[in-house]
């Protein structure tokens, strides 16, 4: 089985688990699979909307969901790219189309470079309903997910998190055929159980 997280594409082969389509909450819910049973999870702009103090639980969880030599694929802002552009006060990549980032609202943009920095790593837009959408989608009084950005990712982060929990091979790789946004600003990371 090879399971997509946080996408709602129907990709022939592979199941998809995404809160916008099911009650289902990646912080607090088991995945419902059997242990050693998938083969390929995916996750790809998904991370950088958990807290960074879930995602040790997360990937534990699904660490224990692959298969011996399953595939892990996490694609999310290159938290690097990021800051860099910072160092060098370059706004270029933001609201780029070239990049895949995230949108940077109008009054963060307003800001300059800090403001379309901290947009990357904790985003909160206020909607027409004056609602902050960090923590708004719920099912059953379960916070779900943000909307929002609300922590940001290099490869060192990454890599130690997936270490640390028992992922080997762990590399940074370019865009693959899988990727649905095949645009700069990405960070790849493939890790295998």
């Amino acid at each position: 089985m090879k399971l997509e997280i946080g996408g709602m594409r129907k990709m022939e082969g592979w199941l998809s688990i995404d809160n916008r389509e099911m009650p289902f909450n990646i912080i607090s819910h088991e995945l419902p699979f059997d242990d050693h049973s998938l083969e390929y999870v995916y996750m790809s702009h998904v991370i950088e909307h958990i807290p960074v103090a879930c995602s040790k639980s997360i990937f534990s969880k699904i660490y224990k969901k692959l298969k011996l030599g399953g595939k892990l694929r996490v694609v999310c802002p290159d938290l690097e790219i990021i800051l860099n552009a910072y160092i060098k006060n370059d706004m270029s990549i933001f609201n780029n189309k070239e990049y895949q980032l995230g949108t940077v609202p109008k009054e963060y943009m307003d800001l300059g470079i800090g403001g379309c920095v901290i947009s990357q790593i904790t985003t909160g837009v206020v909607g027409d309903d004056n609602d902050s959408y960090l923590f708004t989608k719920r099912t059953n009084g379960d916070y779900i997910c943000t909307f929002s950005h609300i922590s940001g990712w290099d490869y060192n982060m990454i890599f130690n998190l997936l270490s640390n929990i028992g992922f080997i091979n762990i590399s940074k790789t370019e865009l693959e055929d899988i990727d649905p946004h095949q645009l700069k600003g990405q960070l790849c990371v493939n890790a295998y159980k």
